[in-house]
């Protein structure tokens, strides 16, 4: 019988959790975008996940730093997460809430499998990006150990890409006990800037 690993969600109530983005898109008209943001679990009842997510700071090329300050400032997102991890409100203010209202990045989504799973295995989840929802195949690529905690690479791939020969791949690290984020990359060949773009996104806990 193959080893089999339980990853879940039981984010740690009360602890900030700090990230960096960078998100490059490649193209026609070339964006730089690098962020910082927090994310916290400020309560956990009835099954239920609050989690709230602020950015810090961010950085846009080509864009002055006061305008890009003014931007961001205020912006948070309040999500109400179940133990699956699906989404089950969102509310944002601040002069970003239309970009968050998908959802924290520091939550990966419904992904977390119902049972143990072995290296290898795929199932089904569900990611939200934007305020829209999308299948996803997720497949446990591997587990390794990292300063006394057991981390999950995930490979999520789109279920309607599932058999396209090239597809946007979302590529993440998570720690099984907790299901904290620590990586996520995701690099697609149709960029938001429309055919031709590529894109990359990088997603790193400090």
């Amino acid at each position: 019988p193959s080893v089999t690993y339980v990853i879940q969600f039981r984010p740690p109530v009360g602890r900030h959790l700090h990230y960096g983005m960078q998100m490059d898109i490649a193209g026609a008209k070339p964006v730089k975008i690098g962020a910082g943001f927090s994310v916290a679990a400020t309560k956990h009842a009835a099954g239920k996940y609050t989690m709230v997510t602020t950015i810090d700071s961010m950085t846009i090329a080509g864009m002055p730093a006061d305008q890009v300050q003014k931007m961001i400032s205020g912006t948070k997102v309040t999500q109400v997460v179940d133990e699956s991890g699906h989404i089950i409100s969102t509310e944002a203010v601040g002069p970003m809430k239309a970009m968050m209202q998908g959802g924290s990045v520091g939550s990966a989504g419904a992904i977390f499998p119902k049972h143990p799973v072995h290296v290898g295995e795929t199932w089904h989840g569900s990611a939200e990006a934007q305020g829209a929802k999308a299948d996803v195949i997720v497949k446990l690529i591997g587990v390794k150990s990292d300063g006394g905690k057991q981390l999950a690479k995930l490979r999520l791939i789109p279920a309607a890409e599932a058999h396209a020969s090239k597809s946007g791949t979302i590529t993440i690290t998570i720690e099984t006990a907790t299901g904290i984020l620590r990586t996520m990359e995701m690099s697609s060949d149709a960029g938001p800037a429309g055919p031709g773009s590529k894109m990359h996104l990088l997603v790193r806990l400090r």
